[in-house]
């Protein structure tokens, strides 16, 4: 049985695919990392993507801070901004660089709570998740299937 596609949140990382960020698993919000191989010096050859839950003020911060990347992406892409002001307008520059860090603790995986799974990365209403390039990436939505 095939499980459902579930609302990703943010995508704080992006390599051909997302890479990290915040998503529902089972409807609980988590962050996701795409697992990294030294064997093979690239992401894992399975695509296994690391996944631990995340506690509703972290996940609220990091939503603040990827509504800031995106008024970023929108002005860029309409040709308001330039790559100089990336990842944040100058309005929500000193927003941005207070949410950073704490963003960034929020991406680490709890290894006590530790979850891996491969991922199935669509845009919503089935569509591509590089249907809108160039341009603002289109809410995106995944497909956990476990395999630990």
């Amino acid at each position: 049985m095939s499980r459902p596609f579930e609302q990703v949140y943010t995508v704080n990382d992006f390599w051909d695919m997302p890479r990290a960020g915040f998503a529902d698993v089972d409807g609980v919000p988590h962050v996701y990392r795409s697992i990294w191989s030294d064997e093979v010096d690239d992401w894992d050859p399975n695509g296994r993507f690391e996944l631990s839950p995340v506690p509703p003020r972290s996940l609220a911060l990091a939503l603040e801070d990827w509504a800031i990347w995106r008024r970023w992406e929108e002005a860029y892409y309409a040709h308001q901004t330039t790559d100089t002001e990336h990842p944040a307008l100058p309005v929500d520059r000193a927003r941005h660089e207070e949410l950073a860090p704490i963003v960034q603790q929020a991406l680490e995986i709890d290894p006590s709570a530790r979850r891996v799974a491969t991922a199935t990365f669509r845009a919503r209403g089935d569509g591509s998740i590089h249907g809108a390039m160039p341009g603002t990436r289109p809410p995106l939505e995944v497909q956990w299937n476990f395999v630990e």
